[in-house]
């Protein structure tokens, strides 16, 4: 019995001794969610099926960490700011829930969700970046296309740009992201409205 506990004993030990060498794990970086905006619009409800697609972009864009371009053409990352998911998914899910939140959009949602959908909104991610020179700024620059499902053919397009200066930290320039997103998805919103009804 002894020599059992004196085994048990110094296995114990030996783990604990194991744990206490592995590297300590950093915390994980704190992830940042934009708000989707509930505009108000007037006009009929849209009783057409909206199938929003998954947003494309370049590949720069198509992560989860923060871009900033510096002198107009070079792209870093900010260290330590990831969105909740890669922005393509993440402004999918913005468009879905402005839609959703106008209430005037009861048949839209995800492509994949809307089977039978009488349009697709296609979006293309032109900018998505703190610009960085000299005034600092949120951008947000998206090309919207909404196509009849049925012919393939573009009801209608446009190019939607919103900035928003800010100057601070981090908190500022998520605030200022979620600015310019909103007044973004506000008019995806009222677009979609003005093509499909």
């Amino acid at each position: 019995m002894t020599i059992l506990r004196l085994m048990t004993l110094s296995a114990a030990a030996l783990a604990a001794g194991c744990v206490s060498l592995l590297p300590e794990t950093q915390p994980p970086s704190p992830r940042y969610a934009l708000t989707a905006p509930s505009p108000t619009l007037e006009g009929p409800v849209v009783t057409s099926g909206v199938a929003v697609a998954r947003p494309t972009s370049l590949a720069a864009l198509d992560t989860a960490a923060v871009a900033v371009v510096r002198g107009g053409h070079r792209i870093a990352y900010r260290s330590g700011l990831e969105w909740s998911d890669r922005a393509p998914r993440l402004l999918q899910t913005m468009i879905v829930r402005t839609l959703e939140n106008t209430e005037k959009f009861p048949n839209a949602g995800r492509r994949g969700d809307a089977a039978g959908a009488d349009y697709r909104l296609m979006t293309d991610i032109r900018h998505f970046e703190e610009v960085d020179d000299d005034r600092r700024e949120a951008y947000v620059s998206l090309r919207v296309a909404l196509h009849d499902a049925r012919t393939g053919r573009i009801a209608g397009a446009m190019v939607i740009e919103e900035r928003e200066a800010f100057t601070g930290g981090p908190d500022e320039l998520i605030a200022a992201f979620d600015a310019a997103n909103k007044r973004a998805m506000a008019r995806i919103a009222q677009f979609v409205q003005e093509t499909a009804a």
